[in-house]
């Protein structure tokens, strides 16, 4: 196989055409790469499915809870040891 065969937009498009397939259903929100082999992807569906494996989330980004306060940080008064002022949001 040529390394150039590797590289050429045909893996990705078909890649791509797969994952639009029923058959790719398992996969979907999960993060991927077109290079990775699909029968294994396949082989491991129940792994995959309704976990949180291979997704991406955002943490630490406590908006939505209630006793969220807004952190006010001086960056002199952190270095002096000082505590920062916390004000209700």
């Amino acid at each position: 196989m040529q390394l150039s065969s590797l590289y050429s937009v045909s893996l990705p498009a078909s890649f791509h055409v797969w994952l639009a397939s029923p058959e790719a259903r398992f996969l979907k929100g999960k993060f991927l790469y077109s290079n990775w082999d699909v029968d294994e992807l396949k082989a491991r569906s129940n792994e995959f499915e309704g976990t949180k494996e291979l997704s991406v989330d955002v943490v630490g980004w406590p908006f939505g809870e209630r006793d969220w306060k807004f952190q006010i940080v001086d960056s002199q008064s952190q270095w002096n040891g000082e505590k920062s002022a916390d004000l209700q949001a």
